[in-house]
């Protein structure tokens, strides 16, 4: 398999079920048309502005590999663009493949004045000053949004291609052409809250249409190699791909998307380096008590983020394999990980492009 199309393979896994998961009108039940639902739900100007969060991602490649990601906690001002939101996050990975495993946990929490990153019970706090500069960039790079808080997919399209003097008009896509055969499987419960869930397979040629258009027209599309053309190749390799949507009986919020998509790249031909016939993922973003205020708190005693040690990502997690050092004999990236000049970069960046330059020293 070529690297562009592994790539493109990858796109077409994040972005069908992030493009659909937009926020969510007032309803009744189980008798309503679905396609109405899933516009109501869809362009519902109503925006999701706290809650708690329940996202999953698992894959697997036959005998060859899998992966099983989690996020959950609750977040708190979201649309707020004067002020990183508070959030409380816990996490984990678990991968394995190629005789190796990894295994990675912990947690973020950010506060009105601090951040926080946990592992193995420990908190490690970020400090006032990286946090002020964080909390500076965070500001300036929403201050073109000012006021457009709840705004629809259409309209973030729209002004994320209009900076690069691209065509806005891809960005009016009818959502419910993404779905066939959909039904409307009745109302159900999600966390206690009443919600219809509709159904229906994946229309991988319009999608797939769609997101070529917008990401031709994105800024710096072109620069990086993109082609509609990695994507159009891919629409063979989809064996089945279907979504579910939970959404509010009452105020049409989106309350839970799953998405399931099967690959059989071996449809693809062309002769794969990789030995993979195919590839099965599940995705599931689930939202409960939105729009309810959500506390978050510091975490007790911590310690300063130098103590984590996060010149080297091996201690971030536990790294297993057939050598007994594990990748890299000193876990993941062995002894690398992010320097000393990102840190002092992060330090002493004063703006959004300052911070997007600190990434250099990842590489």
């Amino acid at each position: 398999m070529t690297r562009i199309r592994a790539r493109a393979i990858f796109a077409l896994i994040l972005v069908l079920p992030a493009a659909m998961a937009g926020c969510g009108g007032d309803g009744g039940g189980g008798g309503e048309d679905p396609n109405e639902v899933l516009d109501q739900t869809f362009t519902n100007p109503e925006p999701i502005n706290s809650g708690v969060l329940d996202l999953t991602l698992d894959g697997s490649a036959g005998s060859q590999g899998s992966l099983s990601a989690k996020l959950s906690g609750p977040f708190q001002g979201i649309s707020d663009t004067s002020h990183i939101p508070r959030l409380d996050l816990t996490g984990s990975l678990d991968a394995q493949g190629a005789g190796q495993s990894i295994n990675l946990g912990g947690g973020l929490t950010i506060t009105s004045d601090n951040a926080y990153v946990t592992y193995k019970g420990q908190a490690y706090e970020v400090g006032a000053r990286v946090f002020t500069r964080l909390q500076r960039g965070y500001v300036q790079a929403n201050a073109q949004n000012q006021g457009q808080n709840g705004q629809s997919f259409t309209q973030a399209c729209e002004q994320a291609i209009e900076q690069g003097g691209g065509d806005t008009s891809v960005c009016d896509i009818d959502f419910t052409n993404w779905l066939t055969n959909v039904t409307n499987e009745g109302t159900e419960s999600v966390d206690g809250t009443d919600a219809i869930h509709i159904s229906g397979d994946a229309n991988v040629k319009q999608i797939v249409s769609d997101i070529s258009k917008v990401a031709e027209e994105l800024p710096g599309a072109s620069a990086q190699g993109f082609s509609p053309s990695q994507l159009n190749q891919l629409e063979p390799a989809v064996k089945s791909a279907t979504i579910d949507v939970y959404s509010g009986v009452d105020d049409k919020l989106l309350r839970k998307l799953d998405f399931d998509l099967t690959l059989d790249l071996s449809a693809l031909g062309g002769g794969s380096i990789i030995p993979i016939s195919s590839v099965d993922v599940t995705f599931s973003i689930a939202f409960s008590d939105l729009n309810s205020t959500q506390t978050v708190t510091a975490p007790e005693n911590p310690k300063p983020i130098s103590e984590l040690g996060i010149g080297g990502l091996g201690s971030l997690g536990s790294v297993g394999g057939t050598s007994s050092g594990g990748v890299g004999g000193g876990g993941v990236g062995g002894g690398g990980g992010p320097s000393t000049g990102y840190l002092n970069c992060i330090q002493d960046a004063q703006t959004s492009a300052d911070y997007n330059k600190c990434a250099q020293e990842l590489q």
